[in-house]
């Protein structure tokens, strides 16, 4: 028995995809959050970071909400840690009641969207 070479699509998860599925919910259900490092990827923070000052470093923590304490060193990786907990938390989708009528327009969006089909 001859079994059949076909290309298989590997497929990885690197959150790209689920970002842009939860900004496009937010969008639809009308849900507006700051994010309060105001970078998309961990490469642009680790360019913002780069050539700050630890004076900078600091007010941009406060800013962030994570305590400014520490070395230029040490705060650069708490700003990091903590914008990796920021993502991983927006990633997370969990509805416990409806938001919008499911026989809607706007509902019958997000369901596609949650399914996998859109």
């Amino acid at each position: 028995m001859k079994k059949s070479k076909k290309s298989e699509e590997i497929q990885y998860a690197d959150g790209r995809q689920e970002e842009e599925e939860i900004q496009r919910l937010d969008k639809i259900l009308g849900i507006r959050e700051e994010n309060p490092f105001n970078v998309a990827s961990d490469q642009e923070l680790e360019g913002k970071l780069e050539n700050m000052s630890l004076l900078d470093l600091q007010e941009y923590a406060v800013k962030a909400g994570v305590f400014p304490s520490g070395t230029k060193t040490t705060l650069k990786s708490k700003l990091e840690k903590a914008f990796s907990s920021y993502r991983r938390s927006r990633n997370k989708v969990q509805i416990t009641s409806h938001m919008t009528d499911p026989e809607s327009k706007r509902g019958k969006e997000v369901l596609k969207i949650l399914n996998g089909e859109a």
